[in-house]
């Protein structure tokens, strides 16, 4: 069997498999025709889709993070549905829950918003930053590196909140729960620039929830059903400072709310454990292989 992780090894795995008369399987996990690298690019969406639409239709299994781009890709290749896995994170005890406080000496009584992954455009960082203008005592912890670490630092010094805003470093896969866990709040900004991000379920949801950290997303519609079927935070533009602003300060003026957001975070996650989404996994494969080439 050949295992194609993303649309960019899937023409070579599947020449591969054909050579060596291998199944072959291939995880669409981004909508890659329309990625943001794809904007304004017509013809290298369209080459994308070609690829796409000529492998699928020899791989013995497609998986997808989504039912969304899942019902996409089978009417846009005539194909049947790929199998849906969540990206969902494996829970487990949080040995460090105050990590962040620890290392960036952040008081107690001072409440943290957290922003996961990579500093990049489309992800509602620059606006997530100016939005704290108007969120007094939080701080904003930025985990993660990208292009934009430079512009961010640079914005935040010119705000005047060079003190509330923190950037770390990105840390090993296993320990991201740890730190997630001294959130108050994590955020997932993704702006509306594409058709990937617009139907998008990232990790990091599921990272905040798996940490039972309560969640300010933006409105768009797979974020809008995890977070509202769950009871897990709000919803927020992400290309607007104010609404991000009013919805921050929401959330942190009810501790209420927030306790609840945290105790439904833990009752979403058992409904999808990555334990769960990994034995569909494995129960895939294993039939492919089952039943030979």
């Amino acid at each position: 069997m050949i295992h194609a992780s993303d649309l960019y090894a899937l023409p070579a795995a599947r020449t591969a498999a054909r050579q060596q008369r291998a199944r072959l399987t291939y995880d669409a996990r981004e909508l890659y025709p329309f990625v943001t690298a794809t904007t304004g690019r017509p013809w290298i969406s369209k080459a994308w889709k070609r690829t796409e639409a000529t492998c699928v239709q020899d791989c013995d299994a497609v998986f997808t993070v989504n039912n969304s781009i899942g019902r996409l890709m089978q009417f846009a290749y005539d194909t049947s549905l790929p199998v849906v896995l969540r990206n969902a994170s494996r829970t487990r005890p949080l040995e460090r829950p105050n990590v962040i406080r620890n290392e960036t000496r952040i008081g107690a009584a001072s409440p943290i918003v957290l922003h996961l992954g990579q500093l990049r455009h489309g992800r509602g960082c620059e606006h997530l930053l100016q939005s704290f203008v108007n969120v007094p005592n939080a701080n904003l912890v930025f985990l993660g590196s990208g292009p934009l670490d430079t512009t961010l630092r640079r914005q935040a010094e010119s705000l005047g909140l060079r003190e509330r805003i923190h950037f770390m470093m990105p840390v090993p896969s296993d320990e991201v729960l740890d730190y997630a866990a001294s959130a108050d709040i994590g955020v997932v900004l993704l702006e509306d620039s594409c058709l990937n991000h617009h139907f998008a379920l990232p990790n990091k949801l599921f990272e905040y929830l798996a940490a039972n950290v309560p969640v300010l997303a933006s409105d768009l519609p797979e974020l809008r059903r995890i977070v509202r079927r769950y009871d897990v935070g709000l919803m927020a533009n992400p290309g607007d400072p104010n609404d991000i602003a009013r919805k921050l300060n929401q959330m942190l003026s009810d501790p209420d709310r927030l306790a609840r957001w945290k105790r439904n975070s833990h009752r979403a996650v058992e409904t999808f454990e990555s334990d769960a989404t990994s034995e569909r996994f494995v129960q895939v494969i294993q039939d492919l292989l089952n039943t030979g080439s």
